[in-house]
């Protein structure tokens, strides 16, 4: 328990416009307890079709390169969402779900 707060202090503190790491393409995201404007449709459009260490760390790159690998390598997928009660895990699935309904 104490090593994610560790985690998420540290990432806060030398982060704090953008709460969201990568460990290896694993997207490690933060609850900064305030809104930030981390799920626009702009957001959306600048992580489609990119590199997902061109940009900043966020959810929408993994979701991504998740549907790029099914779409084009035939490649099944699964993205796991994890937290305490409170972190935000019911705003990540509808970032995914926004973020598929809108890869072309």
């Amino acid at each position: 328990m104490i090593m994610p707060v560790m985690m998420g202090v540290f990432i806060l503190s030398i982060f704090p416009s953008c709460p969201q790491t990568y460990i290896g393409n694993v997207v490690v995201s933060v609850n900064p307890y305030e809104k930030l404007p981390l799920y626009t449709h702009g957001v959306i459009e600048e992580y489609r079709s990119r590199n997902i260490y061109e940009l900043p760390p966020h959810i929408y790159a993994i979701t991504d390169d998740a549907y790029r690998s099914m779409r084009d390598k035939n490649m099944d997928q699964c993205i796991i969402i994890s937290g305490e009660s409170g972190a935000g895990k019911t705003g990540e699935p509808s970032a995914h779900s926004t973020t598929a309904a809108n890869c072309q």
